[in-house]
């Protein structure tokens, strides 16, 4: 059943997460304004439309993958990675496109932990209480590690990064979160020597940590698992 449940979820979180993309679009339109190819400026070009089709179609598949593979774990707890995943790849792109990371995203990824937490409690509550807690200092862990780097370095991480910081200590917990920021760490180390080295950024420059965050999450979840 789970082969067959966790695919129509994710698809379904993912259109979710495409149509409040949408929406940010349409509140924000000069933020996201963009010439294509010379084109008359359009809030999406070709290429955004095909990395939505991409990103959605990857997720769907990684929770194939996870289906197929990976046994250890309750459905629900595939499902709020999952979740997790299908509001990272719409923040990439408007961090990507804006340098920010819009409030609806979190509060979408925090009615996605609260709705799960419900059926966690209904269905597995001896176990709630001591994942709870796990995620509980994870999110608080990342709070203070992230709130130092901004305060310490200039232009490190953004306000939003850090409230995302927070839902995914919610969401993956003190045994999954670590991968996860190790991951993106790494990632953003590359993507800040590739732009600077091009000289596509400079070091006063801020970079978008956001599709860091994204890539690092997706490749935890898909090489750690469970």
């Amino acid at each position: 059943m789970e082969i067959y449940l966790l695919p129509i979820i994710t698809f379904i979180l993912c259109i979710v997460g495409m149509f409040a993309l949408i929406r940010e679009i349409d509140k924000n339109k000069e933020l996201y304004l963009s010439n294509a190819d010379g084109e008359k400026k359009r809030l999406l070009s070709t290429k955004s439309i095909i990395y939505c089709v991409i990103l959605i179609i990857f997720t769907v598949a990684i929770s194939v993958y996870i289906a197929l593979t990976q046994n250890e774990n309750s459905i629900w707890e595939d499902i709020k990675y999952l979740a997790l995943l299908t509001i990272l790849w719409p923040i990439a792109y408007t961090d990507f496109k804006t340098y920010r990371i819009p409030n609806l995203f979190i509060v979408i990824g925090l009615i996605y932990r609260i709705i799960i937490l419900v059926i966690e409690v209904l269905f597995k509550y001896d176990l709630v209480w001591t994942q709870l807690l796990s995620e509980g200092i994870a999110a608080a862990a990342l709070l203070i590690a992230s709130g130092l780097c901004a305060v310490c370095v200039k232009n490190s991480i953004g306000f939003g990064d850090i409230k995302l910081f927070v839902v995914m200590g919610l969401m993956l917990g003190l045994e999954r979160i670590w991968g996860a920021v190790f991951l993106s760490l790494i990632i953003s180390f590359f993507i800040a020597a590739y732009l600077l080295i091009t000289k596509k950024k400079n070091r006063k420059d801020a970079i978008p940590f956001g599709p860091s965050i994204v890539l690092g999450t997706y490749l935890s979840i898909c090489l750690i698992g469970r």
